[in-house]
């Protein structure tokens, strides 16, 4: 897609005169507002804007990709393990050792 793609006219200007700025001079509706049309801009100018289309994800955010990774691995083995120790538990108090 291009931007003389867009149907919109007042869009069509509105992000000609965005990409007319350097990235760090972006207002935050401006930000948003190429966000949302990024699918018309060129492999050139993504890449020069890549500070303002892309969020940057907080540390925590990949430690907690990282926790829930290694959980939903080991899920069903602990699972499983529980249930094996709570019967046999069950079991040896049944039994009277």
């Amino acid at each position: 897609m291009r931007i003389d793609d867009l149907q919109e006219v007042g869009a069509r200007e509105e992000l000609r005169k965005i990409l007319s700025k350097e990235p760090q001079e972006l207002t935050d509706y401006e930000s948003k507002f190429l966000r949302a049309r990024r699918s018309y801009l060129s492999n050139e100018q993504k890449f020069k804007y890549s500070g303002v289309l892309y969020f940057s994800r907080p540390a925590l955010y990949h430690e907690l990709k990282t926790t829930f990774r290694f959980l939903s691995k080991f899920s069903k083995a602990i699972i499983i393990g529980t249930i094996v120790t709570l019967i046999a538990a069950w079991i040896i108090k049944f039994s009277g050792w």
